[in-house]
């Protein structure tokens, strides 16, 4: 017996509704979802251990080629995690260029990171905070490329794996000193 479409029921967008779950489409379909995984928290673990001296010592160390910026960074995390607890203005601060103050919209990026961090800010300092923005921040870079690469210009993971491995941030391990 053949159904045609006209017995078959519709649903409100007018598509044949023939029972049968609607196959996902191909860019939404999870593929190796555990080789992913994998590689997320190698990234991770590389990122811990490319840092491993900051954190050993994350009060004492600072950048080896810029030290300037880490202070800044430091600084903004601890003004805005104040700004958030005393409800001041996050985007003009007199503690730096007193006493006119100055203004933090030309570092708005920063101050993202700062209010989603204010609570490691306010437990367990700036230089903590800054440990793990950096720490987050390398391996969510590798985690990017990995997940663009892995979709648009290989076919095969492991041999995406090797490739990376033999690139990954190498010239950040020398920022520390």
């Amino acid at each position: 017996m053949t159904v045609t479409s006209a017995e078959r029921p519709q649903d409100t967008t007018g598509e044949i509704d023939d029972g049968e779950p609607t196959p996902a489409p191909a860019w939404y379909r999870p593929r190796g979802r555990r080789a992913d995984l994998l590689a997320y928290a190698v990234y991770l673990v590389a990122a811990v251990y490319v840092l491993s001296r900051l954190w050993l010592h994350v009060h004492h160390r600072a950048l080896g080629s810029n030290p300037h910026d880490q202070s800044f960074a430091e600084w903004m995390y601890a003004d805005q995690a104040n700004a958030l607890v005393h409800l001041r203005n996050p985007f003009f601060a007199t503690g730096q260029n007193a006493p006119l103050g100055i203004n933090l919209m030309g570092n708005v990026a920063t101050q993202l990171v700062s209010w989603v961090f204010a609570p490691v800010t306010l437990l367990a300092g700036p230089a903590v905070t800054f440990a793990a923005v950096t720490t987050l921040n390398l391996a969510a870079t590798a985690s990017a490329w990995y997940h663009v690469m892995s979709r648009h210009l290989v076919r095969r993971r492991p041999s995406l794996s090797a490739r990376r491995s033999s690139t990954c941030h190498l010239h950040s391990a020398r920022c520390w000193s």
